[in-house]
């Protein structure tokens, strides 16, 4: 996995490739063993799906220190209204295995644009959610795909404690997710106070 990082990542350390090591074992024992990779599965619904989202970005060691490079995946299944999520996996390698599905990847990544004064660098406020794709620092993204066609793409703004609990990282999420997940299978309407109260006490 150090080779595919194309050195960009941290797999050369043991913060990085302690994380690659636990992904690679779980994808040998599901190839030679027949053990199927863990997921975790829930409704095709936004609340829950967003909850989720917050609680990973959150809580997640390995999106932390692979950023880009390990990557949640959640499958939406139309026909069955459920959403699962593999956990930790390589970017290229979900790109390859899930080509003719439809699913979201959660990924934290800092922002691609360069700076000729690495010690001088404008930050966005924190309030300014409509600039939240020009995020210079870590950041969490998510990517909605289907065929192996990347069909929208949602920043969540950046936070100096790298924290992402309060109104303006979760209403622009619920209004991403509710309109990318399938028109017949979104959930009600959901109070973003509620949930964000929830939220709150991770």
């Amino acid at each position: 996995m150090q080779y595919l990082d194309y050195k960009k990542y941290m797999s050369g350390f043991i913060h990085g490739f302690r994380y690659n090591v636990r992904t690679l074992c779980q994808l040998l024992l599901e190839r030679y063993d027949g053990i199927a990779l863990p997921q975790v599965t829930h409704e095709l619904q936004v609340a829950p799906t967003c909850e989720r989202i917050i609680e990973r970005v959150n809580q997640s060691s390995a999106l932390w220190q692979q950023p880009g490079f390990l990557q949640d995946v959640m499958l939406i299944d139309r026909q069955q209204q459920r959403l699962s999520w593999h956990l930790e996996l390589p970017q290229d390698y979900i790109a390859q295995r899930f080509a003719a599905d439809e699913y979201m990847t959660l990924t934290l990544e800092f922002g691609q644009r360069k700076f000729d004064n690495p010690f001088n660098v404008s930050r966005i406020a924190r309030e300014n959610i409509k600039r939240a794709e020009d995020s210079n620092f870590l950041h969490p993204i998510v990517r909605h795909y289907r065929d192996g066609k990347l069909l929208a793409e949602h920043h969540t703004i950046e936070d100096l404690a790298a924290e992402w609990r309060e109104a303006e990282h979760i209403e622009p999420l619920l209004e991403f997710l509710s309109k990318q997940l399938p028109v017949e299978h979104r959930s009600p309407a959901v109070d973003a106070q509620k949930l964000w109260n929830v939220i709150s006490t991770f």
